[in-house]
């Protein structure tokens, strides 16, 4: 390109070669930017905009790059990383520079990370109905498969936190499971070879088979296969960070899916926000992050095997029996930072120093807990007492507290330094001696990158300059000069720090070699100080909140005594009221509760399906006595909401996610329910969540199932089938006022008391007035109203114009009825009665 400079010469091939990233391109301190992608840098990173050559161009500090980099990421884009490849020549020779690292969200190992949280990039390989589905999260080193069916697919990338990129053949229309925020990568589908994927797979572990690994599916090989090619693309060196890779079985754990885990409010509130008020929230009493982040994945995915979940019930017991060990082990805890990250950036870029502290403090903890623990139910931690002593021995900090590589670590290290101190002696000698020779106190000795060493003279003494002072610089208010034997001495200063600086290179080499020698040992102990920080966390919690280690089993039956709601009493510690829960698949199979809106029927039903994912996951739960059967899934329908991005209006949701219940619940299953059928007409309303408590009920799985609703009529049904039980929240009125008990008691509810709520809730004594006026109008059948009015919804039962209806409804098989017949029973009524069916067409009068 005629007129480009052999340095944007280099820019512009580097350019053409990653046209899909922002180049973040080494000139000295500064990564610079060039062309668009400086105009689309400058307004992310919110820099100034400038131009050289009638280029527009911006600049951030190397140093300080990693906060920019985060930024830039988050706004969607992927950086490529350029570096000088070699040091600066004498001769003028452009120094040579090439792509060292390409940055996505899902390939940041920066301290910028969240530390609760992991950052998985997910590789996707459809197959029929299902999906073979790897992820990786480069920073910490894991590795996992899971085999998807499609129907589950949303429900397992909400179980993940969290899923930050996904790599998916091109053209197969995958995008529509993907979360707004997920970055996508599309790969060629060439790349997702199963061939290809067990070859990679053998030379990361290198082994000849990989049986041993549970991965030898095909789905779950081409999966594989693109995201470890994808990740090799990356220049880093990520596959160094990753020693193994785990199989998970849909058996292992308790499913949710994507609806369950946002209703549950899990690690989000409603809002998308990670707030306190969440069940993270509530009983994240972690030190650690590897701890936040292992408690985040059992509240999201907790076991289904009651070995597993009392082996956890062991671990967390000893600290709840001995509250001096928990603490004891806590105040080891805290002084860890993040060393499983940090052993994963060393593994892959050498590391910083703060890294190689962060693994000694971890090590040290570890030998404390080892000795406090004895082995015990943990088993024995190994704290690699031969690697914790290599880095105690070459760690320290420097005067100002930063990491440092201690002096007698290396003899010549020790001596460059002192050599060091007696000429840094010489130049502060030689800036006071000058003071006193010449008579100016306010003589300056500094240094810059351009001139070396220099002195500084203020103008107004330039008169008193001796003749051996070399003058370099003349600026607006003094003078800067140079002498032979500043310059000297100058010399020998940089060819010590030089030396010491390939000293000091040297000995980090030997701390990442010792480091990565032990890579997979340090990854273990690292789990195993989670899960320990996990159990204390979780006895802390039960401690301080009064909590049971709750008996699990095999069998159907839950029975909580003096339940509460995990979330709800923290914020609301000295009004909760508990109550118990009785299920099982026999005789209580279904709890109907009905009671007043505001009077705790949604917060009693959600605490359920809390406290059976605590006692999964291995926790005590709010209560004084619990027997719990494991659920294999949790299931919900609550709320009422727009699902704008997949174009639902909230009634299809409803309808979605009531059909997903009650074609995959199991026999194993838990089912809570809150107001089906509100998001549309009062009629259509009761007849579904008849015919769908009906089907419950009358399942074959009977599957254990809290139905909490406002339609009145639906407590009729315990007549009918003896495995439902009604239950209501018990109100008192008292003085005309409402007044919620928060009780769940055995029995229908008499009423809804939702003028009572209004009167509440602070609608206009008028509108409250004139709304009982109407009720009791409505009750006796002669409802007044103006002609702006709308009609009255139809008095169903007592027109003669509806026989024919009704007749229909009576000799419906309810029993053996599906969801499909029921909706279009309910059709063909709507057209007999003239309103608008599927087709939009209204039928007779």
């Amino acid at each position: 390109m005629a007129g480009t400079t052999p340095v944007m010469g280099q820019y512009e091939k580097i350019k053409n070669s990653y046209p899909d990233c922002i180049i973040f391109f080494r000139l000295g301190d500064f990564y610079e930017m060039f062309g668009e992608d400086a105009r689309e840098a400058s307004k992310i990173l919110q820099i100034v905009l400038t131009s050289r050559g009638g280029r527009p161009m911006c600049g951030i500090p190397y140093h300080a790059a990693d906060n920019y980099l985060l930024k830039i990421i988050s706004a969607g884009r992927k950086v490529a990383i350029v570096e000088q490849l070699e040091e600066a020549s004498k001769g003028g020779k452009i120094v040579d520079r090439g792509v060292v690292r390409v940055v996505s969200p899902g390939t940041l190992t920066e301290e910028v990370l969240s530390p609760a949280t992991n950052n998985f990039i997910l590789a996707v390989s459809p197959q029929k109905e299902f999906f073979g589905c790897v992820m990786a999260d480069i920073s910490t080193g894991e590795m996992l498969a899971r085999k998807v069916q499609e129907k589950d697919l949303p429900g397992f990338l909400k179980s993940v936190d969290k899923i930050t990129e996904v790599v998916y053949p091109e053209g197969t229309g995958l995008e529509k499971y993907f979360a707004p925020g997920v970055f996508r990568s599309p790969m060629d589908k060439s790349f997702f070879s199963e061939y290809e994927g067990r070859e990679r797979l053998k030379d990361l572990f290198k082994v000849k088979s990989l049986a041993g690994f549970d991965m030898e599916e095909g789905i779950l090989l081409s999966a594989a296969a693109a995201l470890l090619s994808y990740l090799a693309g990356t220049k880093l060196d990520i596959l160094s960070s990753i020693k193994s890779i785990s199989r998970i079985r849909r058996g292992d754990n308790l499913f949710m899916d994507e609806s369950t885990i946002r209703n549950l409010e899990l690690v989000e509130d409603l809002t998308g926000s990670s707030s306190g008020a969440t069940l993270f929230g509530a009983l994240n009493r972690t030190f650690t992050s590897a701890g936040a982040r292992l408690l985040k994945k059992r509240l999201l995915s907790p076991s289904r095997r009651v070995e597993v979940i009392r082996q956890r019930q062991k671990e967390l017991a000893l600290f709840m029996d001995d509250p001096g060990l928990k603490d004891a082990v806590g105040a080891a805890l805290s002084s860890v930072k993040d060393s499983e990250r940090s052993s994963s950036r060393i593994a892959m870029t050498g590391g910083r120093l703060a890294d190689f502290l962060n693994i000694l403090s971890a090590l040290k903890a570890a030998r404390i807990i080892e000795k406090k623990l004895k082995g015990g139910v943990f088993g024995a931690l190994n704290f690699l007492p031969g690697l914790m002593e290599t880095l105690d021995k070459a760690l320290a900090r420097d005067e100002n507290g930063q990491p440092a590589i201690d002096p007698s670590f290396d003899p010549r290290m020790e001596k460059c330094r002192a050599k060091l101190a007696i000429l840094e002696e010489w130049i502060d000698d030689f800036e006071d001696s000058e003071r006193r020779r010449l008579g100016i106190p306010k003589l300056k000795v500094s240094f810059n990158s351009v001139f070396g060493y220099y002195i500084d003279v203020t103008r107004v003494n330039l008169g008193k300059v001796p003749e051996n002072y070399i003058r370099k610089q003349t600026l607006v208010n003094s003078e800067r000069f140079i002498t032979h034997e500043l310059k000297e001495k100058e010399t020998e200063i940089l060819m010590l720090k030089e030396e010491l600086g390939g000293i000091e290179k040297e000995a980090r080499k030997v701390l990442s070699d010792s480091v990565r020698r032990e890579l997979g040992a340090l990854k273990e102990l690292s789990g195993k100080l989670a899960g320990i920080d996990v159990a204390r966390s979780f006895a802390a919690t039960a401690a301080a909140g009064n909590y049971v280690i709750p008996e699990v089993n095999d069998g159907d039956e839950i029975i909580i005594k003096d339940s509460r709601h995990p979330v709800v009493e923290k914020i609301h510690a000295a009004t909760f009221t508990p109550n118990d829960i009785n299920l099982d698949r026999k005789n209580n199979q279904v709890m109907l509760i009905t009671g007043p809106n505001m009077a705790g029927k949604s917060t009693y039903i959600r605490q359920t399906a809390l406290c059976v994912i605590m006692a999964q996951a291995g926790g005590a739960i709010p209560a004084s006595s619990a027997r719990i059967g494991v659920a294999d899934r949790v299931f919900t329908r609550i709320g009422a909401g727009d699902n704008l991005v997949q174009g639902a209006s909230t009634f299809m949701v409803e309808m979605n996610e009531a059909a997903n219940i009650l074609n995959n619940s199991t026999e194993k299953s838990l089912i809570i329910i809150d107001e089906l059928g509100r998001g549309t007409s009062t009629y259509d309303g009761i007849s579904i969540a008849w015919s769908c408590l009906e089907y419950i009920a009358g399942d074959p799985r009977h599957c254990r199932c809290l139905f909490a609703t406002h339609f009145f009529e639906l407590i009729e049904l315990e007549e009918k089938f003896p495995n439902i039980k009604n239950f209501n929240v018990a109100v008192k009125e008292w003085q005309g006022k409402l007044h919620f008990l928060h009780k769940i008691e055995k029995g229908p509810a008499d009423r809804s008391y939702g003028i009572h709520v209004a009167e509440l809730a602070g609608i206009p004594p008028s509108a409250v007035a004139r709304a009982r006026d109407i009720m009791k109008e409505l009750e006796n059948k002669h409802i007044r109203t103006d002609k702006t009015a709308a009609p009255p919804q139809l008095s169903f039962f007592d027109d003669g114009r509806y026989e024919g209806i009704i007749k229909k409804i009576k000799n419906a098989d309810t029993d053996n009825m599906k969801p499909v017949a029921a909706l279009t029973l309910l059709d063909e009524m709507k057209t007999e009665l003239g309103l608008p069916g599927k087709d939009g067409q209204g039928g007779k009068k």
